[in-house]
């Protein structure tokens, strides 16, 4: 099974017992034109993630161009196993993002989220990018959880693609506005999430960190992780 997790990036799942060097070649083969992104004008570019124990498909990437990029922090969490109450902190409530009136407000909580640190006259005022994220095919709008503060502004959210072919949900994005951190929000939305999952039949959780203030914060939240590197190719057409 091939999941695209954005436009230039790939999860590659193959049943143990049809795995071969053969199919993952074609798997990869078949992405490369199909989810690659335009990168630096006439050149596609392609990121594909492997366990760092996987040398079957390391070799495969080798042979294909491929380079190792960075490592990061795949984590997992077993959700027949008990999941916590959810608590919200005072003065903020949870619930599903809303239409396309909501767009801005989750497109400036998304900039203080990320880029806290940058001048406000760098923020991107256009919020094309979440229309792009609501189109994809696992998108569901309960499991897009926003966090609201008490004059209604969005200041954190949480958006989770669910696959019900292989009971198993992947955290695609989710973040805090600055000013509303370290208050507990962001544990919320997860385990708001887990639970939405659970009544949905979905058996595992996961997750990818790509820095340690990021497997920090999941590191309580889930039950364990692999190490997991992250190659690319860039290629002319």
């Amino acid at each position: 099974m091939l999941h695209p997790i954005c436009h230039d990036e790939i999860r590659m799942h193959v049943h143990p017992q049809y795995r071969t060097a053969e199919l993952e070649g074609e798997m990869i083969a078949y992405a490369e034109p199909r989810h690659s992104d335009i990168y630096r004008g006439d050149q596609r570019i392609l990121y594909v993630p492997v366990f760092s124990g996987d040398s079957l498909r390391k070799g495969i990437l080798a042979r294909r161009g491929y380079q190792f990029r960075r490592v990061e922090m795949y984590w997992r969490r077993d959700l027949e196993e008990l999941i916590p109450e959810v608590v919200v902190p005072s003065g903020y409530k949870l619930r599903s993002m809303g239409g396309i009136d909501e767009y801005p407000l989750r497109n400036w909580a998304s900039w203080r989220a990320f880029h806290a640190d940058e001048p406000d006259e760098n923020f991107d005022d256009d919020p094309t990018w979440i229309q792009n994220l609501q189109s994809a095919p696992l998108y569901q709008r309960d499991l897009d959880i926003v966090a609201i503060a008490g004059d209604g502004e969005i200041v954190g959210f949480c958006t989770i693609s669910y696959d019900d072919t292989t009971s198993s949900a992947v955290i695609v994005l989710d973040g805090t506005a600055e000013e509303h951190r370290r208050k507990g929000l962001g544990e919320a939305m997860v385990f708001e999430g887990m639970h939405r999952l659970e009544r949905l039949g979905c058996r595992w959780l996961f997750v990818t960190a790509m820095d340690e203030a990021e497997n920090e914060f999941y590191r309580p939240l889930m039950h364990d992780c692999q190490v997991k590197e992250l190659w690319t190719k860039v290629w002319k057409p």
